[in-house]
């Protein structure tokens, strides 16, 4: 990947990716409930420890593969996941976790975000590949 070699800071965060699942109200009515998962815990710990300092203040680039275990009923030649988890809510429970780990002030500071999802190949370890950099460059 030799696109990754202009981002100034990277991640492997371990562990079996799972999205972020959607809010629930709470019972009675007020506010809502957001469940945690256990990727997200892993993210907050690992990500904490690979934290830039200092955070990030201005414009981000991100890009993020993730990297899902290949179920045993999948053709060894299809790479793509199709399925659930969902990209988007993928990168909404990893990008929440950097953001309360302090890599940045504020997660709108994120302009732009490469990102997929693949299954695992051999000897590869499931998780994340997070790299990110600062924007020098104005929009075009």
């Amino acid at each position: 990947m030799t696109e990754s070699n202009c981002f100034k800071h990277s991640v492997f965060l371990r562990g079996v990716p799972e999205g972020q699942p959607r809010p629930r109200p709470r019972y009675g009515g007020r506010g809502f409930f957001l469940p945690r998962t256990a990727w997200v815990d892993a993210c907050r710990l690992q990500a904490r420890l690979a934290q830039p300092r200092p955070p990030y203040t201005g414009p981000v680039a991100l890009k993020i593969i993730f990297l899902l275990p290949r179920p045993k009923s999948r053709p060894k030649k299809n790479d793509w996941p199709t399925g659930r988890p969902d990209l988007d809510n993928l990168l909404k429970g990893t990008i929440d976790s950097l953001t309360h780990a302090g890599w940045w002030e504020q997660d709108s500071l994120i302009v732009k975000c490469d990102a997929e999802k693949r299954y695992t190949g051999p000897g590869e370890t499931t998780g994340a590949l997070v790299w990110a950099r600062p924007v020098t460059e104005a929009p075009a």
